[in-house]
């Protein structure tokens, strides 16, 4: 049987240069003994800036800052030894940033902060090794909040509310270990609330 594989998947290798099938520029950086070594530049098809990142024994190791293939700055990360450890941010097309928080291990840990596209603020998130930990509260792109709650070691747990897009209060309830449990109630327009099943 004869396999046969899309050109795209095919890089052309020569020096500290790769190179897409067609002649493009794919990336440049040096090597050492056969593995990717300091900083190395990767381009997009249409010859773009796709990335900048630092290697050590063919590893990612210090930062990266990545772009889409429009030119626009969307991730900055640190790695060590392969594993994305300390500060990252992320943006929006737009340079609005969408996140940013610190990887240990690989992980998310501590505080992380969202955004909508427009800079309003979306909901802060505390990590640790990685699940959602703590309080927590969310927001629309304008502002108005949508829900508060919390987590305990990546499972829903306490009081929670729900909110409409105008702000309203419009269903709480608790959770244990990321079941509910015990009363939940709907709220009406005029605040008064009626349990409901689950």
């Amino acid at each position: 049987m004869l396999f046969t594989f899309p050109l795209v998947f095919v890089v052309i290798q020569v020096n500290g240069q790769l190179y897409y099938p067609n002649g493009a520029l794919k990336a440049e950086g040096s090597w050492e003994d056969g593995l990717k070594e300091g900083q190395w530049t990767f381009y997009f098809p249409n010859g773009k800036l796709n990335s900048i990142e630092n290697y050590q024994s063919d590893q990612l190791h210090g930062e990266a800052i990545y772009f889409d293939n429009k030119g626009n700055k969307i991730g900055i990360e640190r790695w060590k030894y392969g594993l994305l450890e300390g500060e990252a941010s992320y943006y929006y097309s737009n340079g609005q940033v969408e996140k940013k928080g610190i990887y240990s291990s690989g992980l998310y840990e501590g505080t992380w902060s969202f955004y909508h596209e427009n800079g309003t603020f979306k909901r802060k998130m505390n990590y640790v090794e990685g699940f959602p930990h703590g309080d927590w509260a969310y927001y629309n792109d304008d502002g108005v909040i949508l829900q508060k709650c919390q987590y305990e070691n990546g499972k829903e747990e306490g009081y929670w509310e729900f909110y409409s897009d105008n702000g309203e209060l419009e269903y709480s309830g608790q959770y244990e270990k990321g079941i509910r449990v015990g009363k939940w109630y709907r709220y009406n327009k005029r605040g008064k609330r009626k349990e409901i099943d689950y």
